[in-house]
């Protein structure tokens, strides 16, 4: 938490530890001692730290007999009665109560975690405590390295639990500790690479954030003649995602991690006296920008764990007189979010049942006096609004948990549901409403946008969004959408009849090389039934059987929308007609004819119409390939190539371009797929109309993508080229997408016996990087000189070549090749030696082999080395 200025009555709460008595602190340091080198507790085959527990358990703020238990838990009560000092049976039954909710942590009894009021809370937070510094130790004794198997399933279960009892009792800052911990222990590359992303954004936009800070505070002063407090709170490294996917900073989805900004990464906490304030400030404020999308008011109904505040994004606008002194540090409009609270509301908010007032509610001690629902008039003047009552409300209305449903949350109208641990969003909306499942389309979870297959934890508060149409999906039962049996089976009844219906169309169109979605079927079907005076799709495909009568009949239904495709194509082959200039070989001044096999565009300059209208074309005489260059271009200046080339005139020709064609891809799933097609259609004359990525399944993608062109030699072309990127299995053209008449000489052209090219990716790859290099100087033109690879401490400024290599060498199973160039003594070796010296790790390994000496070994003598040096590794 980022503190911008102090005010002594608005400053935000934060639990402060107790003293513990002398006499007990004594009697901790003396069994301690005498336990040392003995046999001790062990919690997830960690040894427990008695010394962390108090600690932590002190830093909560909470009453020294629960922080005495914490110390002693792995004692045995005689040593502790043998001491006679006060509160013993209290700080015993602390530990006692403590032991039953440990056992219940690991084995996942959460209808007795989850169930307040408790016998004894203080019990329960020393159970959360040791198996939260029991993570803490296991996080430190990894040594970098990701956990797996069963270590991480367990990590995992536990780690979900801790969250459930953090969402329970309201403590919000630990659970996003929890949150950063799990993720650590799992994936501590990923979590290392976000934290250092969010570490230096948030500094880089320090100022910016304070200054914002500065304006809300001074906006409102200046209106009311009154002083709030502002602060901002960073997400944790966990929540990074999340942010990305905000109700209210939706733009950044958009985002790529390194364009996020400071304002969608933490969130404004503005701390006002009363609840009178709270709107107030919400009237002021907005008068800086506009409210975008919602307000979430949790004042009037707050969460079962006393969460309050309104919450709302607001863009500022930049170019408001009262936004002009920013306009130096905000460079365009930007989203904030605020939550609007007291300081009491803040507190709870954050820290739950962890405040002295909040303390008491969550046992089942008698009350001296009974909470009530507080009058408008008193809620208007009071800092805790309905805090308490709607704690106490909701334990009241506590719906009975049990092992089975252990988990509460609640729908938008503050509706309580049971859940299994695990449940998602879907079996929500089944327990809720069977209807709602059929048309869901995505939900909000505590005010931010979510998938369908989000988990939920105990606590959240759910809003499903549905549309108007069915959205049933096939892939939410291969992807367990819904883990209850109940939600599952209704899943499968929504499914049952149109599934069926639509694999069997599905299955007619494929033979026929139409590969359509099922939401391209229902929409192609929508004006076919229309148009024949039939029912519904869903309704329709339910009664589709093979040995029924036409028009239900799969053979029926897929030779029409065949048909109503081909009129669609042939319609839009008509009515779109575009022209475009493309390279040609300048027939005046050539003079002659040549022998042209291919023609692609340079890959270094990139020639463009209209910005490089002189070209030239660089026709190699072996290959018959012609690669057009902009003048100017370094490789029309090669000298070692003047006899293997002939140079070409070249103009911008105008050419209408007519084809238009579909491709349909079947790959395996990688990195950088997507960005390979695209750049392999950039060497070509085309132009990219669409390409669409269905959700990969069984590690198998498919891609569609569509294309227009001059002539349809150069889709062919395109095909051939697609087909040779790496992890593609199949290449066809898309009929869906195709005019007849194009489809069908397209298929000849392939049909004639021209084969695709045997050499592989990989020798093509090297063979075009080889002919375009640029000519290496033989001289560094750098003030710095090394004569051998730079350690660790010095190798600095690669990380761009770096990032290259791990994403090249190390994100596949197989790996592949990469060429290093650049002048002599300019860091080759230095990058390779220091990437697999530090970048290499476990289950990749790498051995660094320098061929700068071996100008006069034979092939026999450099393996020989080489396999000397791997064995060696």
């Amino acid at each position: 938490m980022i503190q911008a200025h102090a005010y002594r009555d608005l400053t935000p709460w934060t639990p402060e530890p107790g003293d513990v008595p002398a006499a007990w602190m004594q009697l901790v340091e003396t069994l301690a001692q005498q336990v040392q080198g003995l046999h001790r507790t062990y919690v997830l085959g960690v040894r427990y730290d008695a010394s962390s527990v108090g600690r932590l358990l002190r830093s909560w703020g909470l009453r020294w007999p629960v922080v005495v238990a914490g110390y002693l838990w792995e004692h045995e009560k005689e040593q502790i009665r043998s001491a006679h000092l006060d509160e013993l049976e209290s700080v015993l039954g602390h530990i006692a109560e403590a032991t039953e909710y440990v056992h219940n942590i690991l084995h996942e009894n959460l209808s007795s975690l989850l169930n307040p009021p408790y016998h004894d809370i203080g019990g329960l937070l020393i159970a959360v405590a040791i198996y939260y510094q029991t993570l803490q130790t296991l996080q430190q004794q990894n040594n970098g390295q990701s956990y797996i198997g069963d270590t991480q399933a367990k990590i995992k279960r536990v780690g979900s639990t801790l969250l459930n009892i953090a969402k329970r009792l309201g403590m919000w800052y630990f659970k996003r500790d929890i949150e950063d911990l799990i993720e650590q222990l799992c994936y501590p590359t990923r979590f290392a690479e976000n934290k250092l992303e969010l570490s230096n954004i948030l500094e880089r936009d320090a100022e910016m954030l304070n200054a914002t800070c500065q304006l809300f505070e001074m906006t409102y002063r200046e209106a009311t003649r009154q002083d709030i407090r502002v602060i901002y709170t960073a997400c944790g490294v966990a929540g990074l995602g999340r942010r990305l996917q905000d109700a209210h900073t939706i733009t950044t989805s958009q985002k790529d991690k390194t364009r996020l900004t400071g304002f969608d990464l933490v969130t404004f906490d503005v701390i006002v006296p009363t609840v009178r304030e709270c709107y107030a400030a919400l009237g002021v404020l907005s008068q800086l920008g506009h409210i975008q999308d919602r307000i979430t008011n949790q004042l009037a109904h707050p969460k079962s764990n006393g969460c309050s505040h309104i919450a709302l994004g607001l863009v500022l606008h930049t170019r408001d007189t009262r936004t002009r002194h920013l306009r130096r540090l905000l460079q365009d409009n930007c989203t904030c979010q605020l939550q609007i609270a007291t300081q009491l509301m803040q507190a709870i908010t954050g820290y739950g049942c962890l405040h002295p007032l909040c303390y008491p509610l969550y046992t089942k001690a008698p009350r001296s006096h009974e909470i009530k629902s507080p009058s408008v008039a008193a809620l208007w003047s009071r800092a805790e609004g309905r805090v308490f009552w709607a704690i106490k409300d909701a334990f009241s209305h506590h719906l009975q948990v049990d092992a089975e449903a252990p988990v509460i949350v609640y729908s938008k109208d503050r509706t309580p549901v049971k859940l299994p641990k695990g449940a998602k969003v879907l079996d929500f909306a089944y327990a809720l409403d069977e209807m709602t499942v059929k048309y869901a389309v995505e939900a909000f979870i505590n005010n931010r946008k979510a998938p369908l297959h989000s988990e939920l934890n105990a606590g959240d508060v759910v809003e499903i969004i549905t549309s108007s149409e069915v959205q049933v999906q096939d892939y939410w039962l291969e992807d367990e959408y819904a883990i209850t049996p109940t939600a599952q089976q209704h899943i499968k009844d929504l499914l049952h009849p149109q599934h069926r219906g639509y694999k069997l169309l599905r299955q007619e169109l494929e033979q026929h090389n139409y590969r359509l979605s099922s939401s391209e079927i229902e929409r192609l079907l929508h004006p076919l039934l229309k148009r024949y005076g039939l029912e519904t799709p869903s309704i329709y495909l339910a009664q589709l059987d093979k040995a029924g009568e036409p028009p239900f009949t799969p053979t029926w239904a897929a030779q029409k929308l065949m048909e109503q495709i081909t009129q669609r194509n042939e319609s839009l082959l008509i009515e779109r007609v575009e022209f475009h200039r493309v390279p040609a070989p300048d027939k005046q001044a050539l003079g002659h004819t040549q022998f042209i096999r291919h023609q692609r565009l340079c890959s270094f300059c990139k020639p463009a119409y209209p910005h490089d209208i002189h070209i030239t074309g660089r026709l190699r005489k072996r290959s018959g390939e012609l690669i057009v260059h902009k003048d100017g271009c370094v490789h029309l200046t090669r000298q070692d190539l003047s006899k293997q080339v002939t140079f070409i005139p070249m103009i911008w020709e105008g050419q209408s371009w007519t084809v238009r064609v579909g491709f349909f891809v079947r790959t395996h799933d990688r990195p950088g797929l997507i960005h390979d097609i695209t750049r392999c259609l950039l060497l070509h004359q085309c132009v990219l109309l669409s390409i669409n990525a269905d959700p990969p399944r069984s590690s198998e993608g498919h891609i569609r993508f569509m294309i227009a062109t001059y002539a349809e030699q150069e889709a062919v072309s395109i095909l051939w080229d697609v087909n040779k990127i790496s992890e593609i299995e199949e290449v066809d053209f898309d009929p869906a997408a195709t005019a007849p008449a194009i489809y069908s000489h397209l298929k000849t052209l392939v049909k004639r016996g021209v084969k695709l090219t045997e050499k592989t990716r990989a020798d093509r790859l090297w063979k075009e990087c080889l002919d375009e290099l640029l000519p290496r100087s033989s001289i560094l033109k750098n003030p710095f000189d090394i004569s051998r690879p730079a350690t660790a401490t010095m190798f600095v400024g690669r990380s761009g070549e770096m990032e290259t290599m791990e994403r090249e060498l190390c994100a596949g199973e197989q790996g592949k090749a990469l060429m290093l160039y650049g002048p002599r003594r300019s860091g080759k070796s230095s990058i390779c030696k220091n990437f697999i010296e530090h970048e290499v790790k476990p289950p990749f390994w790498g051995v660094f082999f320098s061929l700068q000496a071996a100008l006069e070994q034979n092939e026999e003598a450099l393996f020989s080395q080489l396999a000397n040096e791997i064995s060696r590794e």
